[in-house]
């Protein structure tokens, strides 16, 4: 399944912050022993992107869900709006780049 990258954080556990995602989705991390990629789920929620209004509502949504995970987090390296990864193998493997 396809996952929506907000940002890395250094972390090293799994965490859940809740359906605080885009459509009210789950947003987790995934990661190894030092980092942990927040992402949520991809359910066609951004082959809306062609709209100027969907898309101003989910650069937002991305903005937000940022600014609440940072409420826990000192440092989060934020991910370019609209980052899409094939899964957690390809996650992961960034992380280790």
């Amino acid at each position: 399944m396809e996952i929506y990258l907000y940002g890395v954080i250094e972390e090293t556990q799994e965490k859940n912050f809740g359906k605080i995602g885009i459509k009210e989705q789950e947003v987790y991390s995934i990661g190894n022993s030092e980092f942990q990629g927040i992402v949520q789920n991809v359910n066609g929620d951004f082959k809306e992107l062609k709209d100027l209004k969907i898309m101003e509502e989910l650069l937002f949504k991305h903005e937000e869900v940022l600014r609440e995970i940072q409420k826990n987090y000192e440092t989060i390296l934020p991910t370019s709006f609209g980052t899409i990864l094939k899964g957690e193998a390809e996650l992961k493997n960034w992380l280790i780049e």
